[in-house]
């Protein structure tokens, strides 16, 4: 492990030289993707709640010295980074949402209105028409 990969696991006081891989990256599916040695470089992210972080892992076997070689990629601030804006866009959404139902609402409301003044002009203009003709038969 270089000194890079021992500092983000916090291995700085202690060399995991000799410790199943299980121990430092404890992960199933990464065990399987080991073992099975392909040639074509496999990728795996995961959690790990041993460090609180998220790992993007390159899994690389070289045939000519029988090794595999993990790079890890910390992507835990950059998860961390996507979920806010996802949470900041869909916050966003919902307050669009609610501004344009307050609108509609408003628009009909404002409809209803306007067609209740029209209903009672036409009412009196009717029966201004009425008047004015000598039509209106209630006297």
């Amino acid at each position: 492990m270089n000194p890079a990969a021992r500092k983000l696991l916090s291995y700085d006081m202690v060399n995991p030289t000799g410790m199943p891989l299980s121990a430092v990256l404890p992960n199933p599916e990464l065990e399987e993707i080991v073992k099975k040695r392909l040639s074509k470089t496999q990728y795996l992210r995961t959690f790990y709640d041993l460090y609180q972080r998220l790992f993007e892992h390159a899994i690389v076997h070289i045939n000519n010295d029988d090794l595999t070689v993990i790079i890890l990629m910390d992507r835990t601030e950059e998860e961390y980074k996507e979920k806010m804006l996802t949470k900041m866009r869909d916050q966003t959404m919902s307050v669009t949402q609610k501004v344009l139902d307050d609108q509609m609402r408003a628009v009909q409301e404002i409809a209803s209105l306007l067609g209740e003044t029209t209903a009672e002009s036409k009412v009196a203009l009717v029966k201004l028409q009425q008047v004015m003709k000598g039509e209106d038969h209630d006297q």
